[in-house]
C-alpha cells in the first residue's frame, strides 16, 4: 500500500497539473510504483533510498530534484568511521530519516544526499562520533556507489529463514525466533514471516549482522539445493 502522503502528492499532480516531489522513500515504498501512474510520469533519483517526482505530461524538462550532495570529512587516523557513525550524527540534529538519502562512506569521508528541506540544518554539523567534521556542498555530479563483499551460499530454499540462517550461522530454529522478535527487515520493512520467499535484489537488514542484497540463484545442485549470490555492505 502507498502511504497517504504519497497518494496525496500523486492526486495533487493529477488534479492540478504541477510537479510534486516525495521525501526519500525506501525500496519497499517506491517498488509499488512503476514509471507511470495513469497519465503521470514518475522520475526517481537515488540508489537505494530514492526521491520521486510526479510529473504531468509535457513538464519533463522542468524536473529539478530538491536534493543536495553534502560532503562530510573527518580526520581520525586511529578509527575508521562507518555509515552508522555519520547517520547517527546527522540524526542527532533532530532530522527525520526521510530527509536523508543514501550515504556513501570511504576513508572517513561521507557523501550524503540531503533533502533541501533540511540542508541548512545539516550544514551545522560539526562533530561525527566526537571527531571534528568539515562539511561542504558538492555542486558537480559524482559517480558514487556502495562498497560490497560478494558472497555465495548454499541454501535449502529461498525462504527468509534459510538465507538469514546461512548468513548469520545461526540454527534454523534460532533464526526463526530472531525474525519473530523483529530482528530482520526486507527492503527496510520489518518482516515477521520467516517463511517468506525473498525476491531477487531485495535488501536484507539483520540487526547486529549488517545489510545484504540477495541478488539471485546462481545454480541448483543435483540434490535440489540452491547456490545464491549475496552482496554484503561494507
Amino acid at each position: 500500500m502507498l502511504s497517504d502522503r504519497v497518494k496525496e502528492l500523486l492526486n495533487d499532480t493529477i488534479n492540478y497539473s504541477y510537479i510534486n516531489y516525495t521525501d526519500f522513500l525506501t525500496p519497499n515504498e517506491y517498488k509499488k510504483l512503476g514509471e507511470k501512474y495513469k497519465e503521470i510520469k514518475i522520475f526517481k533519483k537515488g540508489r537505494l533510498r530514492k526521491m520521486l517526482a510526479f510529473v504531468p505530461e509535457y513538464q519533463e524538462d522542468l524536473v529539478a530534484f530538491p536534493i543536495s550532495l553534502v560532503k562530510i570529512e573527518v580526520s581520525n587516523k586511529f578509527k575508521e568511521l562507518s555509515n552508522k557513525d555519520f547517520l547517527g550524527s546527522i540524526m542527532s540534529l533532530n532530522i527525520d530519516r526521510k530527509y536523508i538519502g543514501d550515504i556513501f562512506v570511504e576513508d572517513n569521508i561521507a557523501y550524503v544526499y540531503v533533502s533541501n528541506k533540511v540542508l541548512d540544518i545539516v550544514l551545522n554539523l560539526d562533530k561525527v562520533s566526537k571527531n571534528t567534521a568539515y562539511i561542504s556542498v558538492i555542486e558537480e555530479e559524482l559517480e558514487l556507489d556502495f562498497k560490497y563483499e560478494i558472497k555465495e551460499y548454499t541454501v535449502s530454499s529461498i525462504r527468509l529463514d534459510s538465507i538469514v540462517a546461512k548468513i548469520t550461522n545461526l540454527s534454523r530454529e534460532k533464526t526463526k525466533e530472531y525474525i519473530l522478535l523483529g530482528g530482520v527487515s526486507l527492503d527496510y520493512e520489518e518482516v515477521l514471516d520467516y517463511s517468506k520467499e525473498v525476491k531477487e535484489n531485495s535488501i536484507i537488514s539483520i540487526k547486529k549482522y549488517g545489510r545484504y542484497i540477495y541478488e539471485s540463484v546462481i545454480k541448483q545442485s543435483k540434490k535440489g539445493k540452491f547456490v545464491i549470490r549475496v552482496k554484503q555492505f561494507i
